[in-house]
């Protein structure tokens, strides 16, 4: 779609015939260059929710403004995968809030906003990135034994909830090779010096997006996480002939791609009336509609027929 507005109508109409879970918008960076303000939370987290989507197939329908399809994505985007939660599971909680803490989630006392955690005892409560509301984890030393929404306000359980996807909150995480990279600009950019040093830190803070072009060795963008179409491509149509055998015509290349036409026959052209050129469909020349031009001067002894008296 030609900008986020038109894409965010689209998908809300789309969403009244295939439901919400059949379609995905896939949010542009509204950001202008080398501006220290980050996409919200839960933009990047839609974005990581359907890369996610497309490389597993599923997907249905993805609505994308023009803007975020020539964006560059982080790098190794494309192998994010989410946290899943179900009741029943073993799950450690230092290791959950580590995880999340990676993922640009914020550790707060109380979960009040999108990509926050706290931690109380044996209840870890989170904000997912791509959620309407926070998650109650309820643990029994290492095992889900209760899993709930709850209302960020006054911090009551609702409803209980059967599975939780908690998906990232941003595409640039400060890796050891984002580290890397950041920590040999100081010295080969340093009119950046401050944010490569920041960068090398492990330091996550509002535009380090921006910084992007000089992270990451390869360029990826959301078209490269497309699900592949098969080498031959999409078979051609067929039609059925005499007898229920379906019946294609052989390209140059020898295979069939295109169904053959009734009539059809190889090396002979149709004219403009559809008939065969020089021939009828049964193979027998056909004579001229109009006796030929009579150019000789004496019509008595002239062998045209149009003469014959």
């Amino acid at each position: 779609m030609p900008t986020t507005g038109e894409a965010e109508r689209l998908v809300h109409d789309l969403e009244v015939f295939l439901g919400p879970d059949d379609v995905e918008l896939f949010p542009a960076w509204e950001t202008l260059p080398f501006e220290r303000v980050s996409l919200s939370v839960e933009a990047m987290g839609r974005r990581l929710r359907t890369l996610w989507r497309l490389r597993h197939g599923r997907a249905g329908v993805v609505v994308a403004p023009v803007r975020a399809l020539v964006q560059r994505l982080g790098p190794h985007v494309e192998d994010v995968e989410p946290v899943v939660v179900r009741p029943g599971d073993q799950l450690d909680p230092v290791a959950l809030v580590e995880r999340l803490v990676g993922e640009g989630y914020r550790r707060e006392y109380q979960v009040e906003h999108r990509g926050e955690v706290a931690v109380r005892g044996s209840i870890v409560d989170v904000y997912p990135s791509t959620a309407d509301g926070p998650v109650r984890i309820d643990l029994w030393g290492d095992e889900v034994d209760r899993l709930s929404a709850f209302s960020a306000s006054d911090q009551r359980s609702r409803a209980d909830v059967e599975r939780a996807e908690l998906f990232g909150c941003r595409e640039l995480l400060p890796t050891k090779e984002v580290r890397a990279r950041a920590a040999g600009l100081v010295a080969t950019q340093p009119w950046g010096a401050e944010q490569w040093e920041r960068l090398a830190e492990g330091q996550v803070f509002d535009g380090m997006e921006s910084w992007l072009p000089w992270l990451a060795d390869r360029s990826t963008r959301c078209s490269t996480c497309w699900p592949r179409a098969p080498a031959g491509g999409p078979p051609g149509p067929r039609r059925r002939g005499p007898g229920g055998r379906s019946r294609r015509r052989p390209d140059r290349a020898g295979r069939a791609s295109a169904p053959a036409r009734p009539g059809w026959r190889p090396g002979r052209r149709r004219g403009r009336s559809g008939r065969l050129a020089g021939s009828d469909l049964g193979g027998e020349h056909r004579r001229p509609s109009r006796p030929p031009a009579c150019i000789c001067p004496s019509t008595t002894s002239c062998p045209a027929p149009a003469h014959r008296r």
